[in-house]
């Protein structure tokens, strides 16, 4: 055990929406990343959505997909799609497809 090893932390300040993480799943370089935080209030739990950390470079990335679920539960990668378990049902992300490719690329570029 080294007490001197440095640690990397991520939260709302590093570009998550939420300091909570209802799960993470691995593909290649890139940790999903499903959040969530309490209400200040009433103590409520509540979805912040997804993203990705790049885990070669540590950009936090926000998915903003119209009809994704803010409050994702559960992910699982089987191998060619990410499946995002919520309150709603079950979501599949096909991650073979382009549009999700250029999509984090174009997001890393900026």
């Amino acid at each position: 055990f080294n007490r001197r090893n440095e640690w990397t932390k991520f939260d709302i300040r590093k570009g998550l929406a939420g300091n909570g993480v209802f799960d993470i799943e691995l593909t290649g370089n890139f940790l999903w990343v499903a959040q969530y935080q309490f209400s200040k209030n009433t103590k409520e739990i509540y979805g912040r959505g997804l993203a990705i950390v790049n885990r070669l470079t540590n950009q936090v990335i926000q998915i903003d997909i119209d009809g994704l679920p803010d409050k994702i539960l559960s992910l699982y990668f089987d191998g060619y799609n990410l499946w995002l378990g919520s309150d709603d049902g079950i979501f599949m992300l096909d991650l073979t497809n382009s549009f999700v490719t250029d999509f984090i690329k174009l997001r890393e570029s900026k």
